[in-house]
């Protein structure tokens, strides 16, 4: 589930309906992420709400990144979907969609 004020990430096992929890760098309190997606079966990518970044977790090894949007400033993007090799995330308070490539991680702006 994505974090949105809590320091871990919640993963349930979808097989053995087991939970327990992931750390990642939390660098706000306020309003983390909000939505969340998987991209390829492979990568979960978590929409920046007051973040600067994407939260990317690894669904294999549970290891966390974070790609920076080149976004400051709170309630930027509040949900995401992905279509082909893309993720797009829709914008609340943003001034652009923002798009991620799932395979190379390239950040982008889409003006509406």
């Amino acid at each position: 589930c994505a974090p949105y004020l809590a320091s871990s990430i919640l993963v349930i096992d979808a097989e053995s309906h087991q939970i327990h929890t992931v750390r990642f760098d939390r660098t706000i309190t306020n309003g983390n992420y909000t939505f969340i997606t998987c991209y390829n079966n492979k990568r979960l990518y978590c929409a920046p709400w007051h973040e600067s970044s994407v939260l990317v977790i690894d669904g294999e090894t549970e290891e966390t990144r974070k790609i920076n949007t080149g976004v400051k400033g709170g309630m930027k993007w509040l949900g995401v979907a992905q279509f082909e090799a893309k993720l797009y995330f829709s914008p609340c308070w943003a001034s652009a969609i923002l798009v991620v490539n799932g395979e190379t991680d390239e950040v982008s702006h889409l003006q509406y």
